[in-house]
């Protein structure tokens, strides 16, 4: 597949889904046997897995929005910059919801297998601003 294709598959998994609440996509974008080595969600996989997680994330942030910023790739691997925005309202590990504003920096490596998600490669994102903005520390 592609590299424009790949990337058109990620962009449509933060823009379509978490931006527009298109969450049905979630079945098409993702393989049955997709997963996510670092949500720690052990016997969930494929859409399911996906859909948990963004309905936790939406829970924490629910207003939450990806910007793209850069994405690059290479075979089947895409690499994706973001910044990731949201009003604080759910509880976020030991964190009460604040009510706070934030607006962190991220970034995403994923997998993409027959025109799907297939794994999250790494995902990083400066946890301690998340906290710094939601006032825990």
């Amino acid at each position: 597949m592609s590299a424009e294709r790949n990337k058109a598959i990620v962009r449509a998994y933060f823009e379509q889904v978490y931006n527009q609440g298109q969450d049905a996509l979630i079945h098409t974008l993702f393989a049955p046997d997709f997963s996510d080595p670092g949500t720690g969600h052990d016997g969930l996989y494929g859409p399911r897995l996906a859909q948990h997680v963004v309905d936790y994330e939406r829970s924490v942030l629910p207003d939450i929005h990806f910007e793209i910023e850069q994405m690059l790739a290479e075979d089947d691997d895409v690499v994706v910059k973001l910044r990731i925005t949201g009003t604080h309202r759910g509880e976020y590990r030991w964190v009460p919801p604040s009510g706070r504003r934030v607006d962190i920096p991220a970034a995403q490596q994923m997998r993409i297998r027959d025109g799907q998600i297939a794994t999250i490669v790494w995902h990083v994102f400066d946890r301690w601003l998340l906290l710094h903005q939601m006032g825990a520390v």
